[in-house]
């Protein structure tokens, strides 16, 4: 089934956030025209099966709250343009297409899983944790700092194909036994601020 929903303001939970789908669906699209999707009552509770889709970037930048309470997260595309997006999941979060273009367009991209992270991105900021067992792999379009990433266990691989990476925090669990690859195709790979960036 396909849920596809657009307003002219906020796409949000009627109460409290409470770790129930307020829309379930193979396909879910959302549309907001401001204010942006999950920003009253916490975070929007979805179960997409096959992709998520949303969007507040048609008329203004609005943020982003989608937690999936149900298993794995598929992205279509997510875009919140220069608004902000916090993105958690159950399972995995994936790219449901796997076609090379953005999966997620944020200013500051805060995700959380409960297994494998795969996607592609453009976002300025990121902060990412993989709190169960699976490995973070994003490819960025253009550079971005790296305000925290973490695994519990994988590897943690993050490429930028045009522009640099700053880096504050990395961790690859368990005790940093995993591995972190970053690579910089058309940029560098610096220190995020004072002091020494942990890797």
């Amino acid at each position: 089934d396909t849920v596809s929903i657009t307003a002219d303001g906020a796409i949000d939970n009627n109460a409290a956030s409470d770790g129930v789908a307020n829309i379930t669906g193979a396909v879910i699209t959302l549309s907001s025209g401001s204010d942006g999707i999950g920003q009253i009552n916490g975070a929007l509770d979805i179960n997409a099966a096959v992709s998520l889709n949303a969007d507040s970037n048609d008329t203004t930048d609005g943020n982003i709250a989608i937690d999936d309470v149900t298993g794995n997260l598929p992205v279509g595309l997510i875009d919140s343009g220069t608004g902000n997006s916090v993105i958690t999941s159950a399972g995995t979060v994936t790219d449901s297409a796997a076609d090379g273009a953005a999966d997620i367009v944020s200013a500051d991209l805060n995700l959380t899983s409960q297994g494998e992270i795969t996607l592609d991105i453009n976002v300025t900021t990121l902060t990412v944790n993989a709190a169960a067992a699976g490995n973070i792999d994003l490819d960025e379009s253009d550079g971005l700092t790296v305000t925290s990433a973490a695994t519990a266990s994988g590897t943690i691989n993050i490429s930028s194909t045009a522009g640099s990476i700053a880096v504050n925090s990395i961790v690859a669990g368990p005790a940093g036994g995993s591995g972190v690859t970053l690579s910089a195709t058309a940029g560098a790979v610096t220190e995020a601020g004072a002091g020494d960036a942990g890797v």
